[in-house]
């Protein structure tokens, strides 16, 4: 839990995203966001981390830390299009 806490507080997640494809339009049809979290030198599985987030109250927290960056992206793709 402490790792988890520091983690968030420092802003050691980040952001990954996966596109959906749409196999019979070939087409993307969206883009999900998925939050990572590296913990000396390993990757920590959302499924290990996400419920403790829940437990404590720090997932508000890293909802805004994941959505903060995904909008900037988002909104970048629409200005330099």
């Amino acid at each position: 839990e402490k790792d988890l806490s520091y983690a968030a507080k420092h802003n050691q997640f980040f952001n990954k995203y996966q596109t959906v494809v749409n196999t019979k339009h070939k087409t993307i049809s969206r883009v999900e966001l998925l939050m990572r979290w590296e913990n000396q030198g390993k990757q920590i599985s959302p499924a290990l981390f996400r419920p403790e987030t829940e437990e404590t109250g720090l997932i508000n927290m890293l909802t805004v830390q994941a959505l903060q960056p995904a909008i900037t992206a988002l909104t970048h793709c629409f200005i330099f299009r």
